[in-house]
């Protein structure tokens, strides 16, 4: 049985993603989670700014089954995967990132506090690939 390392900042075990009935052809996804970094006394404001480490905050909302990949400033991947209705993801990034959702309109994107509007990335095949800067 393979074990993790009591270091390796991993709380719980990582499970794919559900794909849906109507889930990509024989594609494999893959959920990486980003440890969440904890702040004490914040105030609750949905508003925040860049970490210290010039990270930015990035906050995915999925209201409806949408394939999302997010990549950080290096091109690594983030996150990647099916995200289920009512999933709410929230990451820690360098910028400029990239975003690509598939049913793009099932997505809210909020960056270091602030909506992300990329209706204008949106294509007719519900995809959008854009740019993640501030």
């Amino acid at each position: 049985m393979d074990t993790v390392p009591e270091d390796a900042g991993i709380d719980e075990p990582v499970a794919p993603a559900p794909v849906d009935e109507a889930g990509a052809a024989g594609e494999e996804t893959e959920v990486v989670e980003v440890p969440e970094e904890i702040t004490e006394g914040t105030t609750g404001e949905a508003e925040s700014a860049p970490s210290a480490d010039g990270r930015a905050e990035l906050i995915l909302e999925i209201r409806e089954t949408s394939w999302v990949e997010i990549r950080d400033a290096d091109g690594a991947v983030v996150l990647t995967g099916v995200l289920s209705p009512g999933t709410r993801e929230q990451l820690q990034l360098e910028l400029p990132g990239r975003a690509v959702l598939g049913n793009a309109a099932g997505v809210d994107l909020t960056l270091n506090g602030e909506p992300v509007a990329f209706d204008e990335h949106v294509r007719d095949d519900r995809t959008a690939r854009f740019d993640l800067e501030e």
